[in-house]
């Protein structure tokens, strides 16, 4: 990717995969933004319907440019790292196929990095159903940073789970991403976007944010993070990879311990959690229980946090790590309340 491609302040890059039912409404959210510097790179990922199609009816008549890329089925991550190349903006934001965006979403996130030269921006995302229902609000959950803080706290942030960058929520600089080669792990289709996320973070200097949810995550039946797929697991491998990355690119050992003790637990369990409560009766969760590779990574990454909060997540920790499926069974019981 090449550092002089600035001729826009922001490139909007969506992949497109047989989305139909949802990729017009996605870029009408786009086209409705309240300023016009920036550009809309689609790459299409070998779609069998007519998502191309709809994507060049809905752009051909409108004032912003845009490019519509086609490429053999290749994954998610294949599909960004190609539209992150063939933008042109100073700041790159990825929107996925069926999310939305408030339409000063552009105006606010770009008026706050140039503000601040920010490597990156964030704001709030609120979950919606697929009638655009409000289910979760991102401020029930998260808070705010004050300021500008550098990519290693806000790390630290989000490590303790006390704010949250999704893909949909954060803008990044061209110069941060080509200067340090961050791309997408090619075959990952879960936990991709916080990995990426996290690489951008560690070599961040300068990060601020909006204050107020701009983004809308569109919870759908069909998402990975609430199927019975294995594919979920996806994201153990993804912070197994962050993990070595910052053993190499970071100085500060805390985040690696972090990293290391708590990261790789919970993502394990809020993916294990998730399998047993949408997908109960999933084959997925035997397969798991006696697969010893899963728990020999849960004690090599053990817990070293004492906090409340730590010793209750700990409980469970040893619980399954020693009896997996007495774990699965209690859980089982909760859910079924």
């Amino acid at each position: 990717m090449k550092l002089d491609r600035n001729i826009y302040e922001v490139s909007v890059v969506i992949p497109t995969y047989n989305v139909s039912k949802y990729i017009e409404s996605t870029l009408e959210s786009v086209i409705m933004q309240t300023i016009d510097d920036f550009e809309i790179v689609i790459v299409d990922d070998g779609s069998t319907d007519n998502t191309v199609e709809l994507c060049k009816k809905t752009l051909e008549t409108v004032n912003i440019p845009y490019k519509i890329l086609r490429q053999s089925n290749s994954g998610v991550s294949v599909a960004r790292n190609r539209g992150i190349d063939a933008s042109e903006g100073k700041y790159i934001y990825l929107l996925d196929s069926d999310d939305l965006i408030n339409k000063f979403f552009l105006e606010k996130m770009i008026y706050t990095a140039k503000k601040n030269n920010a490597d990156i921006v964030f704001c709030g995302f609120d979950k919606i159903d697929e009638q655009q229902n409000l289910i979760e609000q991102y401020s029930s959950l998260y808070s705010y940073i004050e300021g500008e803080l550098t990519g290693i706290e806000v790390l630290k942030l989000m490590l303790k789970e006390q704010i949250w960058i999704c893909t949909i929520s954060g803008i990044y600089k061209r110069e941060l991403i080509c200067n340090n080669n961050i791309t997408y792990t090619p075959k990952c289709s879960n936990g991709e976007d916080q990995e990426f996320c996290m690489k951008n973070l560690i070599h961040a200097k300068n990060i601020t944010c909006v204050k107020e949810s701009l983004a809308f995550y569109v919870q759908r039946d069909s998402s990975v993070s609430y199927s019975g797929s294995l594919k979920k697991f996806n994201a153990l491998g993804a912070t197994r990879r962050v993990i070595n990355y910052a053993e190499k690119e970071s100085d500060d050992k805390n985040i690696v311990q972090y990293l290391k003790y708590n990261k790789y637990q919970k993502e394990f369990f809020r993916n294990f959690n998730s399998l047993l409560k949408y997908s109960p009766n999933s084959e997925v969760i035997k397969v798991i229980n006696r697969n010893k590779k899963f728990i020999n990574q849960l004690k090599k990454y053990k817990s070293i946090e004492k906090s409340k909060k730590e010793m209750k997540f700990s409980i469970r920790y040893r619980i399954y790590v020693y009896a997996p499926n007495l774990y699965t069974c209690i859980l089982k019981k909760i859910y079924n309340r």
